[in-house]
C-alpha cells in the first residue's frame, strides 16, 4: 500500500479547504464592513461575535498552558499492520459506499445513513454510549445585522444536528439483587458498566431543582442523553459546506457551556462558581462535519476571551470557543477511510474512559448538593401529626412550584408539565423521607422493647402503614411497606 505522502489529494477538496479558509472571517471592532463583505461573510463574523473562532489547522499554542486536551491521531498507527485487518475492511465498506453515493448523485439522507451504519457503527454497539437526532436548545446572543456585533439581546432557538453522541442514562433500579439483573429488559443491571450517578431521575432533580438548575440533556426537560462530546452535520453536494460547520460549531458550543456549568462548585446554574479541581476545565467536544464524500474533523474547548480576540470589548463574548481542525479528507480511497475510522475510534475509546470519567466525577457533588437542598422548603408539612395533613393545605402547589432560571425561556405550556414533574419528584422524595423516619423511629420502639435486639431487628419483617397527604384532593391513600 502506498504511503500517506504517495496518495494524491483531490483538487476538489483543496477547493473545499481553500473556501473554508477565505469564508473564515473573525470580527474586528471599529471596522466597517462593505455590503459585500456582509453579504458573503457576515455568519461568520457574527459568529466570532458570539465566541465562536475557527481555525483551518492545529496549532498546540492556541491551548492554553493550564489545559491537557486530547488530540486524536493517525501517528504511529501503523495501517499496513496486522492489527489493522479489521479496520482496513471497515475502510472498504465506506469507500464502495462514498463512491456508489456520489456516483449516482444520492440525496443527503443516503450519505447520513452510511455515516450511521459504516463510521459510527461501533459507538452505536456501545451501551456506554448513546447516538441521537437530538434535539438542542440553544440560547442565541442576537448581532447586529451591519456592524455583525452583540445588540445584547438574545432569543431561545432550537436546532437538531443529524447525529449528537453523548453518555447513556440510565432507569432507577428497583432490584433487590444487585448481582444479577431482574427480569425487566431495562434494568440497568444488565448494562456491565452502569453507573447511579447517571440514573435519570437524579438528572431530572438536578435540571428541575431551582438551587441546582443542571442540564444534562441538550434537550431541555428530558434526560435520555447526558453531556454530549460530539456533534455530526451532513449535507449532499447541493448542500452549503460552510452552514454545515456553522451549525456543528452552534451545537458544540452549547456542550461546551453544559459542561462549564458541569465541571463548577454546586449552585445554581449560572452563578459562574469555582472550578471544582485544579483540572475541572480541561473539556473538549468535537464537531464532524461532511459535504458529500469531504470530511472535516474540529476539536472545540472554551476559554475566556483574550486580548488577540479583543477582550473586554463592548458587543463581543465575554467567553470564546475555538475550534480547530485536526483532519479532513474526501474519503473515497481505503486509506482516507481507514484515517477517519482511525480518529473516531479513538474518540470512541475516549469518550467511554477520560470523558465519561470526568462527567462522573463531577456529577457527584451536584447530587449530594441536591440531596443536602432538596426537601429544605417543604419538610414543615411533614412536621405535624398525619392526621392533620389531610385538613393542612399544601403550602406549595402545582403553578407555585419555583423552576429553574433556564426554564423561562419555555412556553407557558412546557412550563406546566415541568412544573408537573417537579412536584412528582418532590413528592416521592418527601415520601422516602417520612418513611425513613418512621422506619427509624419503628426500629428505636423495638430496640426497647424486650426480647429485640440488632440481631431480631436483621431479620424479623415488620408491616408498616403510613398515610401520606392527599396530594390528589382524592383524600388519603393508606401506603404499606415492610422492612427488615
Amino acid at each position: 500500500m502506498p504511503k500517506r505522502s504517495e496518495w494524491t489529494v483531490h483538487p476538489f477538496s483543496l477547493l473545499i479547504c481553500k473556501w473554508l479558509i477565505l469564508a473564515t472571517r473573525h470580527i474586528t471592532p471599529g471596522v466597517n464592513y462593505p455590503p459585500k463583505i456582509v453579504n458573503e461573510l457576515g455568519k461568520d463574523i457574527a459568529q466570532s461575535s458570539q465566541g465562536i473562532y475557527y481555525y483551518d489547522s492545529f496549532h498546540p499554542t492556541r491551548v492554553p498552558d493550564n489545559r491537557n486536551v486530547f488530540v486524536p491521531s493517525i501517528e504511529g498507527v501503523n495501517w499496513e499492520g496486522s492489527e489493522e485487518d479489521g479496520r482496513r475492511e471497515r475502510a472498504l465498506a465506506v469507500e464502495r459506499h462514498m463512491i456508489n453515493n456520489e456516483t449516482f448523485h444520492k440525496s443527503e439522507y443516503a450519505w447520513e445513513a452510511d455515516a450511521w451504519a459504516d463510521i459510527f457503527g461501533h459507538i452505536r454497539d456501545d451501551n456506554q454510549l448513546v447516538i441521537d437526532k437530538r434535539d438542542c436548545n440553544i440560547i442565541l446572543a442576537k448581532t447586529d445585522a451591519i456592524t455583525c456585533l452583540l445588540t445584547g439581546e438574545s432569543t431561545s432557538t432550537k436546532r437538531i444536528p443529524d447525529a449528537t453522541f453523548g453518555l447513556s442514562t440510565y432507569v432507577s433500579t428497583q432490584c433487590e439483587d444487585h448481582y444479577t439483573p431482574c427480569d425487566y429488559r431495562h434494568c440497568p443491571y444488565r448494562f456491565p458498566n452502569w453507573n447511579a450517578t447517571l440514573q435519570r431521575d437524579k438528572l431530572e432533580r438536578l435540571a428541575l431543582h431551582p438551587k441546582c438548575g443542571l442540564l444534562a440533556d441538550p434537550k431541555w426537560g428530558e434526560n435520555d442523553m447526558a453531556f454530549p462530546f460530539m456533534v455530526y452535520e451532513a449535507k449532499g453536494w447541493s448542500g452549503d459546506y460552510r452552514e454545515a460547520r456553522r451549525q456543528a460549531c452552534l451545537a458544540a458550543k452549547t456542550y461546551l457551556d453544559m459542561l462549564d456549568e458541569l465541571c463548577r462548585v454546586p449552585g445554581g446554574v449560572g452563578s459562574a462558581g469555582d472550578f471544582q479541581t485544579d483540572t475541572s476545565h480541561d473539556n473538549q467536544v468535537f464537531a464532524l462535519t461532511s459535504y458529500g464524500a469531504h470530511w472535516h474533523l474540529l476539536l472545540a474547548f472554551k476559554k475566556p476571551r483574550e486580548k488577540d480576540q479583543h477582550a473586554n470589548t463592548e458587543g463581543l463574548s465575554r467567553n470564546v470557543y475555538i475550534f480547530q481542525k485536526i483532519w479532513s479528507g474526501r474519503v473515497i480511497n481505503e486509506r482516507s477511510a481507514w484515517e477517519l475510522l482511525c480518529l473516531i475510534d479513538q474518540i470512541h475509546q475516549y469518550a467511554t474512559t477520560r470523558f465519561r470519567d470526568y462527567v462522573i466525577q463531577h456529577l457527584q457533588p451536584w447530587h449530594s448538593h441536591c440531596d443536602q437542598n432538596f426537601l429544605l422548603d417543604w419538610q414543615s408539612h411533614y412536621s405535624v401529626s398525619w392526621h392533620l395533613r389531610g385538613k393542612r393545605k399544601r403550602a406549595v402547589v402545582v403553578g407555585d412550584l419555583p423552576l429553574p432560571n433556564w426554564c423561562q425561556h419555555l412556553s407557558n405550556e412546557a412550563k406546566e408539565k415541568l412544573q408537573g414533574r417537579a412536584k412528582a419528584a418532590l413528592v416521592e422524595a418527601m415520601e422516602k423521607e417520612e418513611l425513613k423516619k418512621v422506619d427509624e423511629e419503628r426500629r428505636k420502639r423495638l430496640r426497647r422493647d424486650k426480647g429485640y435486639n440488632e440481631e431480631v431487628l436483621s431479620v424479623k419483617t415488620v408491616p408498616v402503614t403510613f398515610f401520606p397527604p392527599a396530594g390528589n384532593g382524592k383524600g388519603k391513600e393508606k401506603v404499606t411497606w415492610s422492612w427488615k
